[in-house]
């Protein structure tokens, strides 16, 4: 797993300062929900910035198919989070009955 979500950081290329500010105003949204952390970033010259940087980077892909291309970044940050969320999918029900809120899982 730990080796699935470096690949997510490496494919991308989201400077730590940034990812810090945006794990900073997602925790500060209600919820910690998409919508409103989407609106608290509207309202900040720094989001707007990073929004519009990651349009141009979505926008640089020139491939229409969804498989996994080497040299383009677009595509292995998505490769890299769908083998993340896989991993995570596979992994979950065969642990999920170990944990219930207010528990402590079995050693």
């Amino acid at each position: 797993m730990a080796h699935a979500i470096y690949r997510v950081g490496w494919s991308q290329s989201v400077e730590r300062l940034d990812d810090s500010w945006l794990r900073r105003h997602l925790a500060d949204s209600l919820h910690e929900e998409p919508e409103h952390f989407f609106q608290l970033m509207l309202g900040t010259s720094i989001a707007q910035i990073t929004y519009e940087e990651w349009q141009e980077r979505v926008a640089s892909c020139k491939y229409v198919e969804l498989d996994q291309r080497p040299d383009c970044q677009v595509h292995l940050t998505i490769q890299a989070c769908h083998e993340c969320l896989k991993l995570i999918d596979d992994d979950w029900l065969p642990i999920a009955d170990r944990y219930r809120p207010g528990q402590q899982p079995e050693a």
